[in-house]
């Protein structure tokens, strides 16, 4: 059940005959303050932006005393530790470490020490506990190609194994599993998945169609039942399950399903809600590591600031393989690949004599570097019901068609709601934006321009954008 808001508020699942029934309450930031799971009530408190401080549970066994988890954070937002205080007052402490760009190295559980490294993508490369290391590899940043554990220290199982994927875009297909024995030898199973909608794994089976392992999953994640002893490894949305801190590892961030959030801030910093999973809406959403196509803002003076759109598609490899525009989409540090789309004055900031002009470009400087900027401001623009590869498409097209028709013809004027004349990067903005059927958001930066966007005209093929704009 969906309530007016599009956060998910109840959900039934038939397991063998068994409802499990779960309902949630929410405020209005989108945090969950309230979930009933058959019976069981966990109450949840905030504080500033929106961080999970505590889960308070009150079994439905009412012989069972109440059940505590507190959350302490960095300055950054970053979980640093979770304390879980059970029925018998013992208490259960995992500990969180994070490098300078937030992204978690270390976990401490009872001893156990945990650590985690990552390309200069952002992508997790290295897994080590004090029992087995695993090492990725993967394809594009969505999906591991390859996985290679290692036994550390039992020497009575096996050597290791190298997991080899077969992939269908970025989603898994199938597995072929290669496990070394102590004796020497080896041997290599070939695995086939199933998906669901939301790309989590329902079942795998062998080569001759029989069932080795089958998943069923909570609203937000929590696995549910397993049946059968093998063993997925990529399970809810495709993503892998971290034993010891039960925690997905979903590229950027780490997501915990027992409280439907992230422990960690969106690096983008969308929305008011910046630790939520799906719009509290996982039914019929997936983590929003998908398209956005963000308006962001950097200083150019010291009191004014330039927009500029940054794209990042969903379907990355359609993009990053697109024979028209492939070739404008950038890997950024996050592994995401990305393109740019602004404007500037033909003769520079400095100076800008009568004669310059507005003219766009896609990835130009001050506009792919924004991710090495201090950004002002960055929000997402919402499509609406318009298909992303539309939106996408029409926006190389519409800056395409200006570039041809507009450009070293439209006066620039840095403050052109003063003067009334030309237009800026930020009139520029905001027309592509219209004309492309986008509704653009209010930036709450000093963005001179933005109030007085391009006129649609002169992003249109037609002789009318040939002509130029008069004082």
């Amino acid at each position: 059940m969906i309530n007016g808001a599009d956060y998910i508020i109840a959900s039934f699942d038939n397991i063998s005959d068994v409802y499990d029934v779960e309902s949630f309450e929410y405020d209005k930031n989108g945090n969950r303050t309230k979930l009933i799971q058959n019976g069981d009530v966990y109450y949840s408190t905030y504080g500033v932006n929106n961080r999970l401080l505590k889960v308070e549970v009150k079994k439905k066994d009412t012989t069972t005393k109440r059940i505590f988890t507190e959350y302490i954070y960095d300055g950054n937002g970053n979980t640093t530790k979770r304390i879980i205080t059970k029925d018998d007052g013992q208490k259960d402490t995992i500990d969180f470490a994070y490098d300078t760009m937030n992204r978690l190295t270390r976990t401490l559980e009872n001893g156990k020490i945990t650590e985690y490294s990552y390309d200069n993508a952002g992508n997790r490369l290295i897994k080590k506990t004090d029992k087995k290391l695993t090492v990725y590899l993967r394809h594009g940043q969505i999906a591991v190609a390859m996985d290679l554990e290692v036994n550390l220290l039992d020497p009575t199982s096996d050597v290791g194994s190298i997991n080899r994927y077969v992939l269908s875009g970025d989603l898994l297909a199938g597995r072929l599993t290669t496990t070394f024995k102590t004796d020497g030898t080896k041997e290599t199973t070939k695995f086939y998945y199933h998906l669901d909608h939301l790309n989590s794994t329902k079942c795998v089976t062998d080569k001759d169609g029989k069932l080795d392992v089958m998943y069923e999953y909570r609203a937000f994640g929590e696995e549910l039942k397993k049946l059968g002893n093998g063993d997925a490894k990529y399970t809810y949305g495709g993503k892998e399950l971290d034993d010891g801190t039960n925690l997905y590892y979903f590229n950027a961030r780490y997501y915990d399903a027992t409280i439907g959030r992230f422990i960690n801030v969106d690096p983008v910093q969308d929305g008011v809600n910046w630790y939520g999973y799906c719009g509290n809406n996982p039914l019929n959403a997936v983590d929003p590591t998908g398209l956005k196509v963000l308006v962001q803002a950097h200083n150019v003076t010291k009191k004014n600031q330039h927009a500029s759109f940054r794209i990042v598609p969903e379907n990355q490899k359609y993009w990053v393989e697109h024979k028209e525009y492939g070739k404008y989409f950038i890997k950024g540090a996050d592994g995401k690949y990305y393109a740019t789309i602004g404007a500037g004055p033909t003769k520079g900031l400095q100076i800008i004599p009568e004669s310059s002009k507005l003219n766009a470009g896609i990835n130009r400087s001050r506009d792919a570097d924004l991710v090495n900027v201090p950004k002002i401001e960055e929000k997402e623009i919402k499509l609406g019901k318009q298909k992303e590869d539309d939106v996408i498409s029409n926006m190389f097209k519409l800056e395409q068609n200006y570039e041809k028709q507009s450009n070293n013809k439209i006066d620039y004027d840095l403050f052109p709601n003063k003067k009334g004349d030309g237009y800026n990067s930020n009139s520029f903005v905001k027309g592509l934006g219209e004309a492309t059927g986008l509704e653009m958001p209010k930036l709450d930066s000093n963005v001179p321009g933005y109030d007085k966007p391009v006129p649609k005209q002169y992003f249109e093929p037609s002789q009318e954008s040939n002509k130029q704009v008069v004082k």
